[in-house]
């Protein structure tokens, strides 16, 4: 059985609006991801950090990171334990949008979901990237995806 993740997030066009907020689909650089600049010649070709030892010590362009750690998108795993502010009224908050539900089987490629405390859960990347803007676009590298349902409002 799927494990579902609940979010309360914008809706534009009958699907959670992409961008930079909290109420958003997507990433705040800085405070849900921790972004880094490091020499462009750290990375492999697909833009994966590389290990220490195998790096170009040569400096050369700056590149953006998203640094792999414990931060990510918040999601919940109940609709219940979604803080009262970012769940709708229809569901007991005073979140003013829908709710949308996440099948953790559609969060692939460069993506992943990681419990990190008994009712929450935090979406982030798999290892420290090259591309931290794909986290708030419709596609992401390595075919990433994040596939959520018709909101529940």
């Amino acid at each position: 059985m799927a494990t579902l993740y609940y979010r309360g997030m914008a809706e534009e066009n009958g699907k959670p609006k992409v961008g930079r907020s909290a109420r958003l689909l997507g990433i705040r650089p800085g405070i849900d991801i921790d972004i880094k600049q490091v020499p462009r010649n750290w990375l492999d070709e697909q833009g994966y950090l590389q290990p220490e030892a195998e790096r170009n010590p040569s400096s050369d362009e700056l590149v953006a990171v998203a640094i792999r750690n414990t931060k990510g998108m918040s999601v919940s795993l109940s609709i219940e334990s979604l803080p009262t502010f970012r769940r709708p009224i229809t569901f007991g908050g005073t979140g003013k949008d829908p709710l949308w539900q996440i099948d953790d089987s559609k969060i692939t490629g460069d993506l992943e979901a990681v419990q990190d405390s008994p009712t929450h859960v935090s979406i982030l990347p798999r290892a420290t990237i090259s591309k931290p803007q794909s986290f708030s676009q419709e596609r992401s590298p390595r075919n990433s995806s994040v596939v959520l349902s018709a909101s529940l409002h």
